[in-house]
């Protein structure tokens, strides 16, 4: 392996890392358009119909999860947090970094490839579930 490669596997184990909670990418998606405060993005995510980690149960984010994942992302420097004391109670926001900002940005490529490469993530889904094999020549077949 080659200093490149090195760095290039460096910095892929590093962003993912950044994405190990699994509502880190709903939380950055949700403030994506603009700064929101914590009920707000709360509700935006609830809004989502997701199955996070390819179970078939719709996964809900709870307020206390929600409070811990806004922390990590703005004690490492993903989000901001603004805070109006002038009002009461006191108006708290969070938004994008300009380098989240420039993440999730980046990140739409890989989500287009996931789009342009649905069947690999179908695939890969029926082999990790136990419902397809995977033959000789490395393709998935369906349990009968």
């Amino acid at each position: 392996m080659n200093e490149a490669d090195e760095l290039f596997l460096s910095r892929w184990y590093a962003v993912r890392s950044l994405l190990g909670d699994k509502w880190v990418p709903a939380v950055l998606m949700a403030v994506s358009a603009g700064p929101l405060r914590r009920v707000e993005i709360l509700s935006t995510i609830r809004s989502y119909s997701l199955s996070v980690e390819w179970s078939n149960r719709l996964d809900v984010l709870h307020d206390s999860i929600l409070t811990k994942v806004l922390k990590k992302l703005t004690d490492e420097g993903l989000l901001t947090r603004s805070q109006k004391s002038e009002v009461f109670p006191p108006h708290v926001s969070y938004g994008l970094t300009p380098a989240a900002r420039d993440f999730v940005s980046a990140m739409s490529a890989v989500v287009d490839w996931a789009g342009r490469h649905e069947q690999v993530i179908v695939r890969a889904r029926a082999v990790r579930d136990g419902v397809a094999d995977v033959d000789w020549h490395g393709e998935a077949e369906s349990q009968r």
